[in-house]
């Protein structure tokens, strides 16, 4: 794992604890509400989301629990969960390869390119070179958003204090530092490091380019996880 100072930070999972709901809806949930998960994710649904954790009070609690998110905390109502891209980024890890998260992946892949909300879902992690799949999140004044995403043998989640913008920003700036940082150790970079490197286009290594809040401790919180 790789990450900001603040990736275990509990900060609002917004729509991101969809994931974590629908995960146990696929595991547990009757045959109906398991087939709405798919478009729940692609379109980020939120009424779909409180009908299903209003069937299922027990999901969310027992998805923290059986994947061991110490940082996320749940208080009866889905839209107030709380959690840490640490956690996101481990639980999107584990899901990826498992064919029982396959409607989630499916509408991380195909996400809409508009949210059920009217909302464009075209921020955050999504513009990491090598995602292929994105879950994104929004609060309802549009002051903090958080997207989680996967490409091919990499995770990686992140949460912004800001606009969308400010979250790409943020997030492709996290990624520059990171691969710069590898890049000006001066050591033979490790596999996982390498990896890094793999899928860090060059022009993310130009010191021109300003460096993010986050990772300078304030506003950023990432995770990757390879």
């Amino acid at each position: 794992m790789v990450s900001t100072a603040n990736s275990h930070e509990s900060r609002p999972a917004l729509s991101l604890v969809k994931l974590y709901l629908a995960y146990w809806v696929l595991q547990h949930g009757a045959p109906a509400d398991k087939a709405r998960v798919e478009n729940m994710i692609r379109f980020s649904e939120d009424g779909t989301a409180t009908d299903l954790d209003r069937r299922y009070p027990q999901a969310i609690p027992e998805v923290i629990g059986q994947f061991v998110l110490h940082e996320t905390h749940y208080p009866g109502f889905w839209g107030n969960t709380t959690t840490s891209t640490e956690d996101l980024a481990r639980f999107t890890s584990a899901i990826v390869g498992d064919p029982l998260a396959t409607p989630i992946i499916n509408g991380m892949r195909t996400a809409s390119p508009v949210a059920a909300d009217g909302y464009k879902q075209d921020f955050g992690t999504s513009r990491v070179p090598g995602v292929v799949g994105t879950k994104f999140g929004w609060d309802d004044n549009r002051n903090v958003h958080a997207t989680a995403s996967f490409g091919n043998g990499f995770t990686i989640a992140a949460n912004t204090y800001g606009a969308a913008s400010q979250l790409t920003s943020d997030i492709l700036g996290a990624v520059r530092i990171i691969a710069d940082g590898i890049r000006n150790s001066g050591r033979q970079p490790s596999p996982l490091e390498q990896q890094i490197l793999n899928f860090v286009p060059v022009q993310f290594h130009d010191p021109a380019r300003q460096a993010i809040r986050g990772a300078e401790g304030s506003v950023a919180n990432a995770q990757l996880g390879l």
